[in-house]
């Protein structure tokens, strides 16, 4: 095998430059690493050192069991200094130098890949829709839009994730043909419930107009029936009250995760768990444990708000395994 220690040279000296020997900066070169093997990387004195010895350990670490640990250090260091010119094709080239060297090992000669013949990773798009009829009470939309967009930014991987259409005074009879016309994976809907488990969207003169369960199945289904098995509404995040009998509906059909309420819920606590769900979604974090983050920021809430935890809920199509589900993977 080649010897890979001037390429990593290249990458400490690189790495250094850029900032990332901050410890404040570990844990984010670390993530998505097994727990086991970052319990295992030696401590050291300095944080210069510690880069070092991480890298040396993570390198050693793949070249002997074949798993991608520093290739993994490598793609998040990419993701952290996308904003300095040059510095992330430091890390790239490595990643390449390191998956020619495995390959040369395996017997295989073909050459790994370009970006160019890899193609850019799969983006997916995410649909926000929101209605507040005269007749009812405010909601926190602004606010709530804006903490979507902060986390989603704030992402490890926020390249794979777009918050794009976004529609506010959502009217009953144009809500197919909204959803219809996006290419969004995931839908966000941010609207009142009644204690009827109905969706108020809005009518004529922006009066309440009401959408059950059962209908708004139907919509989404026959959306997904007219997508490529690609394209399909794979998660619909309903942030209304009294919203669960809807996303459990849902699941019986063509969508693979919604998320509704069983009361009514304070905009605080929406937004607070619309904040952790996508926050951990940008760091491609798995269903469950985006679901898992949501509402650990609704527990750390002033006492008051904290009881709107226990009101939303996850539910799944029986095929699937939110432990194990990543919509925006690495």
């Amino acid at each position: 095998m080649r010897d890979l220690s001037r390429e990593l040279d290249e990458v400490y000296a690189t790495a250094i430059q850029a900032g990332l020997a901050d410890p404040s900066r570990r844990d984010l070169l670390l993530a998505w690493l097994p727990t086991g093997l970052t319990t295992e990387l030696k401590q050291v004195s300095t944080p210069a050192h510690q880069l070092r010895a991480d890298l040396q350990a993570l390198l050693q670490h793949e070249l002997t069991y074949r798993t991608p640990a520093l290739t993994t250090w490598l793609e998040n260091a990419e993701r952290l200094t996308d904003y300095l010119p040059g510095v992330p094709s430091v890390f790239a080239a490595m990643r390449r130098t390191l998956n020619a060297a495995l390959l040369d090992t395996s017997g295989d000669a073909s050459p790994p890949p370009s970006p160019a013949q890899a193609g850019p990773a799969p983006v997916l798009g995410i649909q926000f829709l929101s209605a507040r009829p005269a007749t009812t009470g405010a909601l926190g939309l602004g606010i709530e839009l804006r903490a979507i967009r902060e986390k989603l930014q704030a992402g490890l991987y926020r390249d794979r994730l777009r918050l794009g259409e976004v529609e506010g005074a959502v009217r009953l009879t144009a809500i197919e043909e909204l959803i219809r016309r996006s290419e969004a994976a995931i839908l966000h809907v941010s609207a009142h419930g009644n204690r009827d488990g109905h969706l108020q969207l809005e009518g004529d003169g922006g009066a309440p107009a009401e959408i059950g369960p059962r209908q708004f199945r139907r919509v989404i289904d026959l959306v997904n029936s007219d997508r490529a098995a690609d394209r399909l509404i794979q998660l619909v995040i309903l942030n209304a009250c009294n919203s669960a009998a809807v996303a459990e509906e849902l699941v019986t059909g063509t969508v693979r995760y919604a998320v509704g309420t069983t009361e009514e819920v304070h905009d605080d606590a929406a937004i607070a768990f619309a904040s952790g769900f996508y926050s951990a979604l940008a760091d491609s974090k798995s269903i469950q444990y985006a679901f898992d983050s949501g509402c650990l920021q609704i527990d750390l809430l002033p006492p008051h708000l904290r009881r709107y935890e226990q009101a939303f809920k996850l539910f799944c199509a029986p095929d699937t395994d939110p432990k194990r589900s990543f919509l925006a993977p690495r």
